[in-house]
């Protein structure tokens, strides 16, 4: 936190600053004021760097909704907590592989190939329409003292986050890349994070969210 209330000297302090205030008005006005202080004006918090400042600026509490789920009509402020949303299962019964042949779809209809995808020959060969197919393991899996993966050799104490484990895509190829810096990613939501909070300072925030609302309006509502 950026200030403190201080019982032993009954006034109001701020921290980085060593300054104390006689009241909570005169602390406020100091904090909106300072360049040097995250400070969220209307919530009356301060914030210890300036990501986690952005980030609450960001959030449901400032900011109004700019794409809605087909399916829950829940509204979401952020491209990457919507397409987390499809991810995870609440309203989609989608596999990872599903999810990137829509992406790469919607890429091609936009005229934007792999402007988020990794290229790859043949792609459309590859998908196998309505494929939900998960791996179980049994409890043969069992060592002696944790569930093992066949795959990475991880172990894990339960049976069923073994399982969550092999229906994840931590083993799945990297399909996802920024085409500014680089880096590869395994979920659309990751690379979407990556991009919305400018961790390299890419593609626009407007051109990435008119895409996420086509992904939702486009891909989902026809699968």
């Amino acid at each position: 936190m950026a200030c403190q209330y201080s019982d032993e000297e009954s006034d109001y302090y701020c921290q980085p600053c060593d300054r104390h205030f006689v009241s909570d008005k005169a602390l406020h006005d100091h904090l909106s004021q300072s360049s040097r202080h995250f400070y969220c004006v209307d919530c009356k918090r301060g914030f210890s760097s300036e990501n986690s400042y952005r980030q609450h600026r960001a959030s449901k509490l400032h900011q109004q909704p700019f794409v809605f789920c087909p399916r829950c009509r829940a509204g979401f402020v952020s491209a990457s907590a919507f397409t987390k949303h499809v991810e995870v299962g609440r309203c989609y019964n989608l596999t990872n592989k599903q999810i990137l042949h829509c992406v790469r779809e919607l890429e091609e209809k936009l005229r934007c190939r792999n402007m988020f995808t990794i290229p790859r020959l043949g792609w459309r060969d590859d998908y196998e329409p309505g494929s939900q197919s998960k791996t179980y393991a049994s409890q043969a899996s069992f060592n002696g003292r944790y569930y093992e993966c066949v795959i990475c050799g991880g172990e894990f104490e339960q049976l069923r986050s073994l399982n969550q484990h092999l229906n994840s895509n931590v083993h799945e190829p990297y399909e996802y890349s920024c085409k500014y810096c680089g880096k590869q990613f395994r979920e659309l939501s990751a690379l979407v994070a990556h991009v919305e909070w400018k961790a390299c300072g890419g593609m626009g925030a407007e051109r990435l969210r008119n895409f996420v609302r086509k992904f939702g309006s486009l891909s989902l509502t026809n699968g």
